[in-house]
């Protein structure tokens, strides 16, 4: 998030808006973004088929994963997977001080985000 595995140039060009919800492959913040309201408006997110989804706020520094699966047993059934994105995402910015979830991300933390 440093420029340490990406240069500085090739972190500004993913992150350079291409149209009003979108980056270079990634989601930006918006109405009903799928990181929750709390991230900064310098965060970039991408959700997969699957119920998964990562997401980069660079100006507070911190990135997230959700791992789900949303399509077991079956794809054909309501899920609510976009309100648990977003609500994981609020508690996580909600409870971020820049080290109390730097590596890994407490189970109680968590629980505050299901339903």
């Amino acid at each position: 998030m440093q420029g340490e595995v990406l240069s500085p140039a090739a972190l500004a060009e993913m992150r350079r808006p291409q149209h009003a919800e979108r980056a270079l492959g990634w989601q930006i913040p918006q109405p009903a973004f799928s990181g929750g309201s709390l991230c900064s408006r310098q965060t970039l997110g991408h959700t997969g088929f699957t119920g998964t989804g990562v997401w980069l706020d660079f100006e507070r520094g911190y990135a997230w994963a959700l791992l789900t699966n949303r399509v077991h047993p079956s794809r054909h059934q309501e899920t609510s997977i976009q309100e648990l994105r977003r609500s994981v995402g609020n508690v996580i910015a909600a409870a971020w001080k820049g080290c109390l979830v730097r590596y890994f991300f407490c189970w109680a933390v968590l629980q505050q985000a299901l339903p």
